[in-house]
């Protein structure tokens, strides 16, 4: 056999990067194209740092998010938190060689960090890592100032969805189809809570509608109306969005009405719910209805048992 024949057998090369992806973007995609583009088993690592305003999504999300974005590649590993670790992982799974892939302004000092220390001993007088070689290539180049797509940076995303702007937002998105997937936990990350607008109650309007009629005849059969105005002030303020609340009681009745019909806004009425009361059941009907259904009659049954003793302090 020809020793060039030899050294190709014993030779295996990964070909890696490693990024914040916080979010993924679709500048993420193009590094993703260009680790593809070497020969190579393929790898892209993840920093697992996370801050609300710098790193809203956690290691697990972006996890998640980066393999359906990116399938054919290997994505991140729970060991690994520094391009360092990466490099010492695929020794450990005995690779000979590696590309590592970076943005063009730091090919310079990658390569300059890993030949310095490829090798060589650290403080511990431990060797990281020892590759026949190290080359890093550059990911192309991208101007993070641009107007168009080609500009969207991660920072860009970060602060579109801080301002509630979701189109600008999908235009960076690898996939389209979850973007709004990836909005919504960027800004759960970045801890923005979703107003709940009039538009939306209106879209959702036949549902809590019939949630709330359904509590209400609940209630009322079991005589548990005074129970399920306790248990509305309660558990009112996990339920419901404080905008959507104005809104509705502004309207008056004629909301409540429109949302749940005449009997049952009258039957509110009768048993003493005033017109904020009536609106909170309504908005958050589809949670109380949930927690009824799980809970409800254990509920009942302590409601009408502490009313017999005359102590309901456990509802406070």
């Amino acid at each position: 056999m020809l020793l060039r024949e030899l050294y190709e057998e014993t030779q295996k090369t990964a070909v890696l990067a490693f990024g914040r992806l916080n979010p993924p973007t679709i500048g993420h995609a193009k590094l993703v194209d260009a680790i593809k583009s070497q020969d190579g088993d393929h790898y892209l690592f993840l920093s697992q740092s996370q801050k609300p305003k710098t790193d809203p999504l956690d290691f697990p999300t972006k996890i998640k998010f980066a393999k359906q974005f990116f399938p054919g590649i290997n994505i991140g590993h729970q060991s690994v938190r520094t391009p360092v670790q990466a490099l010492e992982m695929l020794q450990s799974l005995g690779y000979t060689d590696v590309i590592f892939i970076a943005g063009s302004d730091r090919v310079d000092g990658f390569q300059k960090l890993f030949d310095t220390y490829n090798g060589q001993p650290d403080k511990s007088g431990k060797v990281p890592f020892k590759f026949n070689s190290i080359k890093v290539a550059s990911a192309g180049e991208r101007d993070p100032d641009a107007d168009d797509v080609s500009g969207m940076s991660a920072s860009k995303m970060r602060a579109l969805a801080a301002q509630g702007e979701f189109e600008s937002f999908a235009q960076g998105v690898p996939n389209k189809k979850l973007a709004k997937s990836l909005y919504d936990a960027v800004r759960n990350g970045m801890g923005i809570k979703e107003p709940v607008e009039e538009q939306q109650l209106d879209e959702i309007a036949p549902a809590i509608g019939i949630a709330a009629v359904w509590l209400i005849r609940w209630a009322a059969k079991r005589a548990l109306m005074p129970a399920l105005k306790l248990l509305i002030r309660k558990i009112a303020k996990y339920a419901i969005g404080g905008t959507a609340v104005a809104v509705a009681i502004d309207q008056g009745w004629e909301w409540v009405k429109g949302q749940i019909g005449e009997q049952a806004t009258q039957f509110l009425i009768d048993h003493g719910f005033d017109i904020s009361l009536a609106v909170i059941l309504i908005i958050g009907a589809v949670v109380i209805k949930k927690w009824v259904e799980k809970h409800g009659e254990k509920f009942a049954a302590k409601y009408a048992e502490s009313l017999e003793q005359g102590d309901l302090s456990w509802m406070n």
